[in-house]
């Protein structure tokens, strides 16, 4: 037997008497986006509408069949948000004229727009309330620069949506309040609703701009505000959803060091400086809008009744600041361990 054939026979015995494992298959290449899909959701993120509704209004069925399942379901929330962010008494309002309107938010509102007033007017007529909603609609969709990279329309965004989102509070407060109630606590609590709704309702760029506002009420310019505490509420919540659950957010890196003093707190800044410089993704919009819809179908009678919200980990914002030290301690607390955890 030749050398050769002496090797190859060795080689063929040994494999006989040993076991070995198959090489893993390597793992398939993730499919690349589509230049459609990559454009409707860059379109989606930085607010430009326009285009989006045309691209969303020609996309037909079959074309839609063809795609990816992950894709297809983009599409199918990005409608949807659309749907919810953008009704038809948008359009309608833009055009700087009084009319009647019913605006949903969580549930359908009776309200009239008029261009002349200002903000929310609540009247009586016997027992029938009667909204009045109020803003500058020639800011509506205004490209021009705002405050802090955001444009005017970013920042009227959340006014439209603070509007609608208090009105639908008076409603409720109308259907489940005692009599006579303390001013302060339905201050408290139209505030909150409203910025609630301004979160879930905006686009994601107006989006980010009211977390920003949120999270800046840790700022000594807000300190003095009646109700700051329902904004370091919402701030509150977006600092634990961002901690508590980080895998959800990878575009946004934790500071290198929180100190336990002050941990939430600090924590809020730090994002409020992250949303003004830096986008994020479609999935990780769409995660920050599904929790913030979960705290506010928290944010009931009871809150008022207690005056106080929960958040994640039975946490607890006192909705009035001069009587939130404690609870401000157990948070500090609460997000040092999940930032720790979170670090490690």
């Amino acid at each position: 037997m030749s050398y050769i054939a002496r090797a190859f026979a060795t080689v063929l015995a040994s494999a006989s008497a040993a076991t070995f494992a198959a090489p893993a298959p390597a793992p398939a290449p993730a499919a690349p986006e589509s230049e459609t899909h990559q454009r409707i959701v860059d379109e989606y993120l930085t607010g430009k509408v326009p285009e989006l509704e045309a691209e969303l209004n020609i996309l037909t069925p079959k074309q839609l069949e063809a795609m990816p399942a992950h894709e297809r379901a983009d599409f199918g929330y990005i409608r949807q948000s659309m749907a919810e962010c953008r009704p038809a008494w948008w359009a309608q309002c833009k055009l700087g004229k009084k009319i009647a309107f019913q605006p949903t938010v969580w549930r359908p509102i009776n309200a009239t727009y008029d261009p002349a007033a200002k903000g929310v007017g609540v009247n009586f007529n016997g027992t029938a309330m009667l909204l009045t909603l109020g803003w500058d609609y020639k800011n509506m969709d205004d490209a021009g620069e705002g405050e802090h990279g955001f444009t005017k329309g970013e920042l009227n965004q959340r006014e439209v949506w603070m509007d609608v989102g208090s009105a639908e509070a008076w409603m409720a407060i109308a259907m489940f309040l005692p009599a006579n109630p303390p001013k302060t606590m339905i201050s408290h609590y139209v505030e909150l609703r409203g910025d609630l709704t301004t979160v879930y309702y905006s686009l994601p760029r107006a989006r980010r701009w009211s977390l920003w506002l949120y999270c800046a009420a840790h700022t000594d310019h807000f300190a003095k505000m009646q109700d700051v505490n329902s904004r370091k509420a919402v701030a509150g919540y977006l600092v634990a959803e961002v901690v508590g659950h980080h895998e959800k957010y990878p575009s946004i890196a934790l500071p290198p060091t929180l100190e336990a003093t002050g941990a939430e707190a600090a924590m809020a800044l730090y994002l409020k400086d992250w949303l003004e410089k830096n986008s994020w993704t479609l999935a990780e919009d769409k995660s920050i809008r599904d929790a913030f819809r979960t705290f506010a179908s928290s944010v009931d009678k009871n809150v008022m009744q207690a005056g106080k919200v929960t958040l994640p980990g039975g946490m607890a914002v006192a909705l009035d600041a001069d009587k939130d030290a404690a609870n401000v301690v157990k948070r500090d607390a609460w997000v040092k361990a999940a930032y720790d955890k979170a670090k490690h």
